[in-house]
């Protein structure tokens, strides 16, 4: 796994469970990455773009650096580079020749968030503008397609702002405005589905299965069930401290970057699978099996309250 992790440049994290001394794939301040085609794209703010070959993930190997390019968060659609430069806005590069990056199209009046993308779909959570929605050109220029204003009383998006889109749906974890949820499948007409109270404020989204897992500072992990986006659930939460914008979910795991604390894993929680109440003081409850040993927590939510009790379960 790589970790951007800020003026640690990027890491490379062992997911096998062994304790490996693995050197830094780069030593640059670094902002956001993206994945594609065996490619890593480093996000490094003002210093520029790097990019490494990851075929071999334990030795990665550098392909190009411009520093020509600045970029804080970025994503990859087909044969192009989509850059967002915070108030400096929104790039469009054709990396066709990755020696030979060309700037291809701006949109220089966006103060962009986050950006990410769908086929040739851009989609772009902006300060003042709300969810903009382009198309990418067969000549390689931004078509605009559409503007979704964020409800009252937000108004605009929060400055902690990630959006991911999936089967034509935009997930937006907005600061400390909790989740948005909106429609994307008609990309010239958006329509907010709903809307759901997440704690703390905000700052990385991840879709799994059904899931959105949202971390927020000072409110940990965030898991909410997004089967019927019209309709969210709030599941349950993991108290964590430290959480930087690294999220990622593979398999039954769940990883997260704590700043100078480094890669925290943490099982992704299962649900209960009967709950009898015994007397008013004692229930029973069944669970399943955990894919991976070790002591849990039991968590209780109702719609306006949790609570946790610490390793009270214990899986050999």
């Amino acid at each position: 796994m790589y970790v951007a992790d800020g003026p640690g440049g990027v890491l490379l994290q062992n997911l096998d469970g062994e304790d490996h001394a693995l050197p830094p794939v780069s030593s640059h301040w670094s902002e956001s990455l993206s994945v594609d085609r065996g490619l890593l794209f480093v996000a490094q703010g003002n210093a520029g773009i790097e990019i490494f070959y990851i075929t071999d993930p334990g030795h990665p190997e550098p392909v190009a650096f411009w520093p020509h390019l600045k970029a804080l968060r970025l994503t990859v659609a087909g044969d192009h580079l989509l850059t967002s430069k915070g108030v400096k806005g929104v790039e469009l590069i054709d990396i066709s020749d990755m020696q030979r990056p060309v700037i291809k199209d701006t949109l220089p009046d966006i103060h962009a968030l986050d950006i990410t993308s769908e086929g040739n779909l851009v989609y772009i959570a902006s300060k003042d503008q709300g969810l903009l929605v382009y198309a990418i050109s067969d000549n390689a220029e931004f078509i605009g397609l559409s503007r979704l204003s964020t409800p009252f009383p937000m108004n605009h998006f929060d400055l902690t702002v990630a959006v991911r889109v999936h089967d034509g749906i935009a997930y937006i974890a907005n600061g400390r405005s909790g989740l948005l949820i909106v429609d994307v499948r008609d990309p010239a007409e958006p329509r907010i589905l709903s809307s759901i109270d997440v704690p703390g404020t905000c700052k990385a989204i991840k879709i799994a299965e059904n899931k959105a897992f949202i971390s927020s500072h000072h409110g940990g992990i965030n898991i909410v069930n997004i089967a019927d986006p019209e309709q969210p659930i709030f599941l349950n939460s993991i108290a964590m401290s430290g959480l930087s914008r690294g999220l990622q979910v593979v398999d039954d795991l769940v990883y997260v970057a704590q700043k100078e604390m480094g890669v925290t894993v943490v099982p992704v929680p299962v649900m209960a699978e009967t709950i009898d109440l015994l007397s008013r003081k004692q229930m029973q409850v069944v669970l399943p099996s955990p894919d991976f040993p070790g002591r849990y927590n039991l968590q209780i939510n109702n719609q306006r309250d949790s609570a946790v009790s610490d390793g009270v379960v214990e899986y050999r």
